[in-house]
């Protein structure tokens, strides 16, 4: 989704509101700055028409070109997804990656209901149990070309689906590498992986490949294995292992906003 028209919500009245209060209630410090009431009022109808229609299980992206002089151009992204951990963080890697810097970050949390066909139908109050938890991430960065902007919206759909498959295989990372751990001799290999089952790593992705080239179904992160094997150390029988420095607590609702 692109170039979304900002000046009516499409989402009724109370849930943009809902919205538009949760969107600064929050904000670190220096995220409000220049940021009037009509500033708001546009970033809110942004978010809120982002917002009003995504696919389960998907995350909805919109960029749109933002007014500004010719020395400081930006354009507004929004993006909507289940509430994960790792969203702030790999979105903002992936703009870096692309050298556009982010001169605005807005992230709120909102439990909310949709309807069959993904329209959203309301925002709750924040605390309200048992209901959909959506991330709603409002940013301004460095505006880019239209061919750009098709190639981050692609890049930031894969980065999303990359988060989404490392958290929905969190369990199974960790019997997989539980197992690995398991069919090894004591040892320093052994103690390596059950160091890293004391929550001193994240998995994010897990792949097992056999000397003759075969390899079964992998775990979480799909890995670049030309990256991978460049990098290994080991010849037959190798386990591939994709982790991240942090640890995190995948039932904790609270994702990084690094």
């Amino acid at each position: 989704m692109t170039n979304t028209e900002t000046a009516t919500p499409v989402v009724g009245e109370e849930a943009a509101a809902a919205i538009g209060a949760a969107l600064v209630a929050g904000a670190l410090p220096g995220e409000t700055d220049n940021f009037d009431h009509q500033a708001r009022a546009e970033a809110v109808a942004f978010i809120a028409n982002t917002a009003a229609s995504r696919t389960p299980g998907q995350p909805a992206i919109a960029l749109e070109s933002l007014g500004g002089d010719s020395v400081h151009r930006r354009m507004r992204l929004g993006i909507i997804n289940d509430d994960m951990p790792f969203l702030v963080d790999s979105i903002a890697a992936a703009l870096a990656a692309q050298n556009i810097d982010i001169h605005r970050l807005l992230h709120p949390v909102l439990p909310v209901r949709r309807d069959a066909d993904g329209c959203l139908s309301a925002v709750l109050p924040a605390g309200s149990s048992g209901e959909r938890r959506e991330s709603m991430i409002y940013m301004e960065v460095d505006r880019v070309d239209a061919k750009h902007r098709r190639e981050l919206e692609a890049t930031l759909t894969q980065v999303l689906a990359d988060v989404r498959s490392a958290v929905e295989d969190w369990q199974k990372l960790q019997v997989a590498l539980r197992d690995a751990a398991q069919t090894l001799p004591d040892g320093e290999g052994a103690a390596l992986l059950r160091w890293f089952l004391e929550k001193h790593i994240t998995l994010l992705g897990h792949h097992v490949e056999q000397r003759d080239g075969s390899a079964e179904p992998g775990l979480g992160v799909e890995l670049n294995m030309d990256v991978v094997c460049a990098h290994s150390p080991y010849t037959g029988d190798r386990l591939h292992l994709q982790m991240a420095t942090t640890p995190f607590d995948v039932n904790d609702n609270a994702p990084a906003r690094g």
